[in-house]
């Protein structure tokens, strides 16, 4: 049975066998060939892919992910380091196991706060016992944090910006043309943008410009100056530099560890 998160609401539910552990796993791959329950994957440092059959995606640091009971996967550690919470569960509605998705699905790339102290209090056994009621407690705050539209009036001041960083993602992009979208000063956009998203403006474009330039070298049809052009650079060994200190790899070097 699969039910959407969004709509959980509106269903009776139960939840069992919940579990959360912070990892920071040594492996560069992880192959899944049937997940034995529920769960989300939020990212704390670094970044990863997975992959899986009809599609895949990028997660990094700050995103959370759900994987379903019985899902086969590949994930792939595309930074030089990551650690994670994984938190696993069992969910009930009429009686049968209940899925939000039939395949893994990337949720958010921003965690809101209440769901981040929610994963952290469960996975410091909070309450007593994998069942108890305030174990459920935690993770139906988790549940009703990652259900859409969970973006605080001042998230929804920023979308201007948000939402032109990610179409239009480019080195050249500052935070004085970010703030004139959003009709606000640059130290308010600035403050507020860090506050809201737990990192600066320039920190989200970096991270963007960082996704973007793996997704074409990745592809196998494009140089590393093409790409380095592609994302603002003029500078191929600025553009390497750049790409290092965000991965831990310069381009070639990621491009030979991913083979």
């Amino acid at each position: 049975m699969i039910i959407l998160l969004d709509e959980l609401r509106k269903h009776e539910f139960s939840l069992s066998d919940i579990k959360v552990i912070y990892q920071e796993p040594p492996y560069r791959e992880l192959v899944q060939k049937s997940r034995i329950c529920n769960g989300f994957l939020y990212v704390c440092n670094g970044s990863c892919r997975y992959t899986f059959e009809g599609g895949e995606f990028e997660v990094e640091a700050g995103g959370i992910i759900y994987l379903p009971f019985g899902s086969r996967h590949v994930m792939n550690v595309t930074s030089k380091e990551i650690s994670f919470y994984r938190v696993d569960f069992t969910l009930y509605v009429g009686g049968e196991v209940a899925l939000f998705s039939d395949k893994p699905l990337k949720i958010t790339d921003h965690v809101p706060r209440d769901c981040i102290e929610a994963i952290k209090e469960l996975e410091g056994n909070y309450g007593i016992g994998e069942d108890s009621v305030a174990r459920m407690q935690r993770l139906c705050t988790v549940f009703s944090c990652l259900q859409k539209d969970p973006a605080t009036p001042n998230e929804k001041r920023l979308m201007p910006a948000v939402r032109y960083l990610q179409e239009n993602a480019v080195i050249g992009v500052n935070c004085a043309e970010l703030a004139d979208l959003c009709f606000m000063s640059r130290s308010r956009f600035y403050d507020l943008f860090n506050s809201e998203f737990g990192m600066s403006p320039i920190e989200y474009r970096d991270r963007l410009l960082v996704r973007k330039a793996i997704s074409m070298l990745t592809a196998g049809d494009i140089s590393v100056r093409e790409a380095a052009y592609a994302v603002g650079f003029d500078n191929s060994a600025y553009f390497c530099r750049f790409f290092k200190k965000h991965t831990g790899y310069t381009p070639t070097e990621y491009l030979k560890n991913k083979g």
